[in-house]
């Protein structure tokens, strides 16, 4: 899985999942909602010089997300259709700070 931050292959560490580069664990809860969404049905990988869209990527592809709502707390993945509603997007902007 990638990191919904900065879109790097995050590593299993202590079992859990954690991002190297921005220095995060993901939680249990989150870990759980996200392997419940759809997962990816193309297998794209980002291109090192996609832009950061909203600062946020696909943790299934690593394709920036865009904006899928006017209030900023869904998003959607062009690359492989995912969507993150407001059930998972609320504990990535409150519960996963980023140290770097």
């Amino acid at each position: 899985m990638y990191c919904f931050r900065c879109g790097n292959f995050m590593e299993v560490r202590q079992g859990g999942l954690y991002c190297t580069v921005e220095d995060m664990y993901v939680s249990k809860a989150l870990e759980r909602a996200l392997l419940e969404l759809k997962t990816c049905k193309t297998g794209n990988t980002r291109a090192d010089s996609a832009p950061r869209a909203y600062g946020w990527y696909c943790p299934w592809c690593a394709t920036p997300l865009t904006k899928a709502s006017s209030d900023g707390r869904q998003f959607k993945c062009e690359g492989c259709g995912l969507e993150l509603g407001r059930s998972e997007s609320l504990p990535i902007i409150e519960l996963h700070p980023h140290r770097k």
